[in-house]
């Protein structure tokens, strides 16, 4: 139950801390101070030693990891409440209370930060940017539109995590679109039809999402048009891609990392793991209690020359990666849970 600082080259241990319960939300860090959530429905902040700086309790269970930047503290809790905290002090700055339909999807997300403010993906479909200052509304983007009669048809939940690199952001929703903005000013570039499961991954000429089949999507940067698209890994519950040096590489349920070429979606390698990749439960949520329909999701972060974020449980800043109790670290992999000790 805590939160481990290792130094990236020697991997030794920097320093470990306990948390009060486990760690449901994290790992979120400027370098320095680190934020993490947890099961009693708190979020602490724990300073550049280890040490605790602050706890404060939040108006409901947080499974978002928090954002710490801009002497700010963010903080997404399941009721759709968005809270900013003072950095040092702790004290509440401002919140904003978001909207969600009656029916939404417990899928993994994340918020990020962008040149417009802090993005925020919601369960109607919309994409926010809130100012770090005051959570003003900076814009109020929509990634897809509920469609059909039964509320399982109008799920439109925003998933995974924000793309933001020099010139686009990008974000896709769960039966709705992939879209990318100009993140300077977020006029839309172009908008794909997609039933993304995942967040969008892009490089430098192509965009990369994964739908609800685990078919691999690759879209022109440019203008949104379809590149590619791999149908060879249908129901394996892939997970996001990320680039690995020359490659694109993904997870799969059964622990296989396959590698693939970027520029034509063909595989070129496959590694396996014996641990199972990491997996991560999405429920369908009423807002007070989760319901029977869940299923499981592959989250998979692969390691290169330095490690790359692995969604809720691990972090990399500067020198040190920020790892949940939850995480086991291996030669190429972050994986959750752990396995063999």
């Amino acid at each position: 139950l805590g939160t481990v600082r290792l130094d990236r080259q020697p991997g030794g241990i920097v320093w470990r801390t306990t948390t009060d319960g486990d760690v449901t939300a994290g790992v979120g860090t400027d370098g320095s101070h680190v934020a993490v959530g947890t099961s009693t429905g708190k979020v602490q902040v724990f300073d550049a030693e280890g040490k605790l700086s602050w706890e404060a309790k939040l108006s409901s269970d947080m499974d978002v990891p928090p954002l710490v930047g801009a002497n700010r503290v963010i903080v997404k809790t399941s009721d759709t409440r968005i809270t900013a905290f003072d950095l040092i002090t702790g004290q509440r700055v401002w919140h904003y209370q978001g909207q969600a339909p009656a029916l939404t999807l417990r899928a993994f997300s994340q918020m990020a930060w962008s040149p417009a403010g802090i993005l925020v993906g919601q369960a109607n479909g919309r994409l926010m940017a809130l100012n770090p200052n005051d959570g003003r509304v900076v814009f109020d983007a929509v990634i897809g539109q509920a469609k059909g009669i039964t509320e399982v048809e109008r799920l439109i939940d925003v998933v995974g995590r924000p793309w933001v690199d020099q010139e686009l952001m990008c974000a896709a929703a769960f039966q709705g679109n992939v879209v990318c903005m100009n993140v300077q000013n977020g006029r839309l570039v172009w908008n794909a039809k997609v039933d993304a499961v995942t967040g969008p991954v892009a490089d430098g000429r192509l965009v990369y999402e994964v739908d609800d089949a685990s078919r691999i999507h690759a879209f022109n940067r440019q203008n949104g048009r379809e590149a590619w698209v791999n149908e060879s890994f249908l129901y394996r519950s892939a997970s996001a891609p990320i680039r690995v040096g020359t490659s694109l590489a993904f997870g799969d349920y059964e622990g296989n990392i396959t590698f693939l070429d970027p520029a034509t979606g063909t595989p070129v390698r496959r590694l396996h793991h014996a641990c199972g990749a990491v997996r991560l439960r999405r429920c369908l949520s009423d807002g007070r209690r989760r319901r029977g329909l869940c299923g499981r999701r592959s989250r998979l972060g692969i390691v290169r020359d330095s490690l790359q974020r692995a969604g809720a449980e691990s972090t990399l800043a500067n020198d040190n990666l920020f790892l949940s109790s939850a995480a086991q670290l291996t030669f190429m992999m972050v994986m959750s849970p752990p396995c063999g000790g």
